[in-house]
């Protein structure tokens, strides 16, 4: 997804417009701030129909179910004809034996007959809308075909209807009406009565055949409204016999979106679905039957599926999808909309966790660990993007990649690398040149977190990875008292030139910085392998053993520097560097967990159809007890088995400092927490649940609790 984003400095006036198709709303606003602010518009209108009752999805809204007297047949593109404020969404339904047209829109109280006679277009048929200056009628017209296949009808708002033409080879849909040739007048496209494209011209005699125009028609016509895809100049959206997604122009110039055959022959729409100011191609699939939509027409062409509230639509394929008449709106902001605390990039944030492998090595982009998450307990991150600009973050894009998924709390891909991204068509990564990835996570309310990180591509891919730790959190210098050694959480180290020669693997801890005092060495000798990952937790400790004097404690409130070095056996290295600054010593008298003490509080809900699949911790009483007031945080931690068994579930949530915790959720419930996204819960496993409550100066209690569901 590309989103248009506007900065303005503290009390700055701005007005911000966004042009707009037919099929787009326009955004036209007066916006006062106090402060920074980012506008993500979303404003793509879809008409579809769940077995034959329509629905019009704004994406600025939602889903709207409208009012309907009769079933419908056929369904089109919607044009405010009747309603005066809303997109009138016309369709063809039987009324005592006769085809009509009607009209219905968003929070009508009942839908309009427009059509007494002529008798219209059943099922396997797509209307289309405009202004046809040829015609008798006033202005804009629904336009159809007749219920013969022969002659092409246009219906006004007051119901009266003409026929506009009786093509030679008939009509069997409309696609709509546009300046097609750019002659600065519109032309009528049309589908013959042989699924073949046709256009009647400004003249309203003329009808010119476009050639290629052979349209795929097994559930219904697979054509949608012309509009213009980038090029200037307005194309046909169909699916051609091939069940190929392609655009078309009035010479029959033909640009095949997708060749793999995903789209059903069923009508298409000219959407901006996803709030970039750019068209996508919609159509419904092949294969799944599920809404999937063409992005960035002309350069990627990335096949993405539509989610609408979390879930995929699978709509009626004989009645396709139209497209809206977009709406107009104006907005205030006062404030700012992201909350930069919503969503948080654990991974990528270190420079060796993103690669650019040149051309003769592979021509890809990998990163190694990607891990984003929700950060305000609503489950709803539903995006994450990475773009690539060769040079800093103001060079030139030469790769992205944009993942959309159904809401959840975390997104972290498992695989070696985590992702790979290729470079736009045509480019071939250079080596020893800089470049620069950002990622974006961005949740359902539009908050969103970046991350930048740089890589100068080598003359190959590196020998050696080292891909964990990645992050400071991942390394944790614990005090006397504490441990007295230094934890690491995560430790990868992989074989990247397929010899599987990685034969060592080293530790050094420095007191302050890189150059600081070197206080702490491990080496691990391996026979040699493809991949060192030790699976104990924490990963890797470096105690007092491994001190390089052997009366050095661990100080308080010091940072640490840890290096790990990863060499393979014909002398390759990799390196990581993390830090940490060591805490306090514990005061187990400053924090208090008063509930949950016993396993009873905690329970493992199986799944149970759309229901379940969730912890539940209840009677949470949480207590400052040194007199502060300053408990701020809670973190639960649930793994399969006992306290190092694989983690499934985790959430932080963070407080105004105070002095007790204790939320109601219900008659025993406290606190419920989501697991990992695609975990199930499973039946006879047990599950431990370990509670960590902080204060403000780092003084912390911990709660152990076990289930078994």
């Amino acid at each position: 997804m590309k989103r248009r984003t506007f900065i303005l400095g503290g009390g700055a006036l701005a007005t911000l417009s966004l042009g707009a198709t037919a099929t787009n709303a326009s955004l036209s606003d007066t916006v006062s701030l106090g402060a920074d602010f980012r506008a993500i518009v979303g404003s793509g209108e879809l008409v579809y129909a769940i077995n034959s009752d329509v629905r019009l999805y704004q994406t600025t809204s939602g889903v709207y179910s409208l009012p309907q007297s009769n079933d419908a047949q056929v369904i089109g593109d919607a044009i405010d004809i009747v309603s005066g404020s809303r997109p009138d969404v016309p369709y063809i339904g039987k009324e005592r034996g006769d085809l009509n047209l009607y009209a219905t829109w968003a929070e009508a109280g009942a839908d309009q007959r427009l059509t007494t006679g002529p008798s219209l277009a059943g099922s396997g048929s797509r209307t289309g809308a405009g202004e046809w200056p040829q015609s008798s009628l006033d202005g804009p017209l629904v336009i159809s075909a007749d219920d013969n296949n022969s002659n092409i009808i246009g219906v006004a708002a007051d119901g009266s209807a003409e026929v506009l033409a009786s093509p030679g080879n008939g009509c069997s849909a409309v696609c709509g009406v546009a300046d097609i040739d750019e002659d600065g007048n519109v032309e009528l496209v049309f589908l013959d009565g042989s699924a073949q494209l046709r256009y009647l011209d400004d003249d309203g005699t003329t009808i010119t055949k476009i050639n290629n125009g052979s349209v795929g028609t097994n559930n219904g016509p697979g054509i949608g409204k012309p509009e213009d895809f980038g090029l200037g100049i307005p194309e046909i959206p169909h699916v051609d016999g091939s069940n190929n997604p392609a655009l078309i122009d009035y010479q029959g110039n033909k640009r095949i979106l997708n060749s793999n055959g995903v789209a059903a022959k069923s009508p298409v729409a000219p959407v901006d679905i996803d709030g970039d100011s750019d068209l996508e191609f919609l159509y419904i699939s092949a294969n799944s039957g599920d809404i999937e939509y063409i992005d960035e027409v002309g350069s990627t062409n990335r096949r993405q599926t539509l989610f609408i509230d979390g879930s995929t639509v699978q709509p009626n394929q004989s009645l396709g999808l139209a497209s809206g008449a977009g709406i107009t709106y104006d907005v205030e902001l006062s404030s700012p909309t992201n909350d930069p605390s919503a969503v948080l990039i654990d991974k990528p944030v270190q420079d060796q966790t993103f690669t650019a492998v040149p051309d003769s090595q592979g021509n890809v982009f990998e990163v190694d660990a990607v891990d984003v998450r929700d950060d305000d307990s609503d489950a709803d991150l539903i995006e994450v993007d990475y773009e690539i600009r060769e040079g800093g973050t103001s060079g030139t894009v030469v790769g992205k990649e944009t993942v959309d998924f159904a809401e959840t709390n975390r997104y972290n891909p498992s695989g070696s690398p985590a992702e790979t991204i290729s470079p736009d068509a045509g480019y071939s990564i250079q080596t020893d040149q800089l470049y620069t990835l950002t990622v974006t996570g961005t949740d359902a309310n539009g908050n969103f977190d970046t991350s930048t990180v740089q890589n100068i591509s080598g003359s190959g891919a590196p020998a050696v990875r080292v891909q964990e730790p990645s992050q400071d959190q991942d390394f944790a210098a614990l005090p006397d008292g504490q441990g007295n050694q230094f934890e690491v959480q995560a430790v990868q180290v992989s074989d990247n030139d397929n010899d599987d020669d990685i034969v060592e693997v080293s530790y050094d801890v420095y007191e302050g910085g890189p150059g600081g005092t070197l206080v702490a060495q491990r080496t691990d000798t391996l026979s040699a392998t493809d991949q060192y990952q030790p699976n104990n937790d924490p990963a890797v400790v470096v105690d007092s053993n491994s001190f390089t004097d052997s009366s050095y404690t661990v100080n308080e409130d010091t940072q640490y520097t840890l290096t790990v070095t990863g060499t393979d056996a014909d002398g390759n290295i990799a390196t990581s560097t993390v830090q940490d600054v060591s805490s306090t010593a514990n005061n187990p008298n400053a924090v208090r967990i008063n509930k949950p003490t016993s396993d009873q509080n905690f329970t493992a809900v199986l799944p149970q159809g759309n229901r379940g699949n969730v912890f539940e911790i209840g009677r949470l009483d949480l207590r400052d007890d040194d007199g502060d007031a300053d408990l701020d945080e809670i973190v639960y931690e649930v793994r399969e088995g006992g306290e190092t068994g694989p983690l499934v579930a985790n959430e932080t949530v963070n407080i105004i400092q105070t002095d007790r915790y204790r939320p109601v959720k219900g008659n025993r419930t406290s606190e419920t927490i989501q697991p990992d996204s695609g975990y199930t819960i499973k039946s006879g496993q047990q599950y431990t649940l370990t509670l960590i409550v902080r204060d403000a100066d780092d003084n912390f209690a911990t709660s152990v609790l076990q289930d078994t569901p």
